[in-house]
């Protein structure tokens, strides 16, 4: 008899992946101590993987913890039981793979016979008779989709495209109000302009069809929904939009989520880039005075601000001047050098992937050939796999190499860009924070005894070389800021007050100058 301490059912997962189930979770009990035996109703609810299904019974065995199945043979015994069990596991692959295969088939033939989607279902913009699988442009949404593509390609947010879309009394397919991933999800899916989106194209079509259409390791690859009627290629459905404008709107969705959101109409040119050096966020401006203020009362870890940096708004626009003239004349260097730092932290990123995807994938055929060794696996089974890894590893070797072309034949904006951005400064445009903001990282203000007084941080540079402003110096032991000439100087050239030893808040220049003022002014009035 066995005392049940905890029943899972895992029924909305596959048995085919381990991902998202609960038998790492229950195999941590195990190793905790809280169980000692798990019964599943078939050899086929532990997994219908038997590599994966015996890599993860050969960890629970390590901890101590046994499988066993409630309506089928196998697992008591050390021999014939361990082999009528990997026999029951072997059948549930089997079933699972011929299950998949016939539906894969099924698949293939709607994407590559009938030209529709492999998962059928209604589709914004379109009224659908699940009977026929046939798709016809709603009169309402059809017009408005039609119109969300025009209106984002020319400027709108998508925020406001689902705002302007309920408006309209337009739904999801589900008949819920529209929302922005929905809608987004709508448009992204190319289903507008007559196109079949395939977001892992490699499970349903073969080396020699990935290559004819083109597909690019890791990346989505649109079909044209298309099929052949009485030996002419007709249209499945009619499309909304035209390929162009769709790819239009790929190439402004790809330019947004690369760049920072901005301000929309924002009066500032350097609005959500003037940060604070010693919280590390964002200033903001006061009209009324003109100046940059951190106005943080508390940092990330609870504590205020220890700085509180303010800078004059004229200031910092003379800052962004220079800056954009000394870009006018190191534009080319400038170029070569962005250039060489994007393919240098490209080809870093991918070969760290590479080779994390190879040590993973040695650890699993280490495994293997020890699940082999021990007569678990037969030694066949292991060349698929292996074949296997070796296609992801080509795969990735190939992307990154289209990466690194990608990186060598894009470049940073040329001089008339920095030209026309100058001049937009100085006009007020409030186009400019939109254009900076793919240049310009931040703009880090420090207090006025640091200097340099702001740094720059443009869009290729690391955060490595901009260091935090310094804690001010509350009882002034080391120096001030000058409150007349707004420059911090040490100690030594500011009196001290009568009682106590507080530094006075003019230098004494300032105030030898400020004493022949006064002179100055009572002569002049005598």
């Amino acid at each position: 008899m066995y005392e049940v301490v905890d029943v899972v059912i895992d029924t909305a997962t596959s048995g085919r992946s381990f991902t998202g189930r609960s038998i790492g979770r229950i195999i941590e009990e195990v190793a905790a101590g809280t169980a000692s035996v798990i019964v599943v109703w078939k050899w086929s609810r532990w997994g219908r993987d038997l590599v994966e299904s015996l890599l993860h019974l050969a960890e629970l065995e390590r901890t101590g913890g046994r499988l066993e199945s409630a309506t089928e043979p196998g697992g008591a015994a050390p021999t014939t039981g361990g082999f009528s069990r990997n026999d029951m596991l072997a059948l549930a692959q089997h079933e699972s793979e011929r299950i998949g295969d016939s539906w894969k088939d099924a698949k293939r033939h709607m994407v590559l016979r009938r030209g529709l989607p492999p998962v059928g279902g209604a589709r914004l913009g379109y009224t659908y008779e699940a009977g026929r699988r046939t798709y016809c442009i709603d009169p309402v949404a059809g017009p408005a989709l039609r119109s969300a593509y025009e209106r984002y390609v020319a400027g709108s947010s998508m925020h406001a495209l689902t705002l302007w879309m309920r408006t309209l009394g337009v739904v999801t397919t589900r008949g819920n109000p529209m929302s922005e991933g929905s809608l987004k999800a709508s448009m992204d899916s190319g289903f507008a302009a007559g196109l079949i989106r395939l977001n892992e194209p490699e499970k349903l079509l073969n080396e020699d069809e990935l290559t004819a259409h083109g597909a690019v390791p890791g990346e989505a690859l649109f079909l044209p929904g298309v099929h052949r009627h009485d030996g002419v290629l007709t249209r499945s459905w009619e499309p909304l939009i035209d390929v162009q404008l769709f790819h239009s709107y790929r190439d402004a969705r790809s330019r947004r989520s690369a760049t920072r959101p901005s301000a929309p109409n924002s009066r500032q040119a350097l609005t959500g880039l003037v940060r604070c050096a010693g919280c590390r966020r964002v200033m903001g401006f006061r009209p009324d005075r003109n100046r940059w203020v951190c106005t943080n009362s508390t940092t990330k870890a609870g504590a205020p601000c220890p700085v509180r940096v303010t800078l004059d708004g004229d200031e910092a626009l003379d800052l962004m001047r220079n800056w954009l003239d000394s870009r006018l004349a190191t534009t080319s260097a400038l170029e070569a050098l962005m250039r060489r730092k994007l393919e240098r932290a490209s080809a870093a990123a991918s070969i760290e992937a590479i080779t994390h995807s190879l040590e993973r994938h040695e650890r699993r055929v280490a495994d293997l050939h020890s699940l082999a060794a021990g007569g678990q696996i037969p030694s066949g089974a292991l060349a698929p796999e292996v074949q296997e890894v070796l296609t992801r590893v080509k795969r990735t070797r190939t992307a990154l190499s289209q990466a690194q072309q990608r990186v060598q034949e894009s470049g940073i904006q040329d001089n008339e860009r920095f030209r026309m951005l100058r001049e937009n400064l100085e006009r007020g445009d409030s186009t400019v924070n939109s254009d900076l903001q793919p240049l310009i990282s931040a703009v880090w203000a420090y207090p006025f005894r640091d200097d340099p007084r702001v740094i720059v941080q443009e869009s290729w540079e690391s955060d490595e070389r901009i260091p935090r402003a310094r804690k001010p110096d509350t009882d002034f032991s080391e120096g001030r800021t000058c409150l007349r000439c707004r420059t911090w100087k040490p100690a030594e050239q500011f009196y001290r007050r009568r009682r106590g030893r507080t530094l006075l808040a003019q230098c004494i220049p300032c105030r030898a100058d400020m004493a022949r003022e006064r002179k100055e002014r009572i002569a002049a009035e005598a």
